[in-house]
């Protein structure tokens, strides 16, 4: 059973959902960040990309993604023939 996502996480979840939808493909870490970025001040890019990598990885790690052979992540197979 997967655990229960906060705001923020479900936030970023629906981004890459919609984002996966439009574009076939996840989007990178910094524009995860990017678009759920509260504060007035810019961040770096390098900031950007370690807080999106938080993002993918905390969703993995409570079962709403998962790497795949290449190790890049994508969304969680469900089912016997994940």
């Amino acid at each position: 059973m997967k655990e229960k996502l906060t705001d923020k996480q479900l936030a970023a979840f629906c981004f890459m959902r919609e984002f996966l939808r439009e574009n076939d493909q996840l989007p990178p870490p910094a524009m995860v960040s990017a678009h759920l970025r509260t504060k007035p001040n810019e961040p770096s890019e390098a900031s950007a990309r370690i807080n999106g990598h938080y993002h993918y990885n905390t969703l993995a790690a409570k079962g709403y993604l998962e790497r795949n052979a290449a190790g890049g992540y994508r969304f969680k197979r469900e089912g016997p023939n994940a």
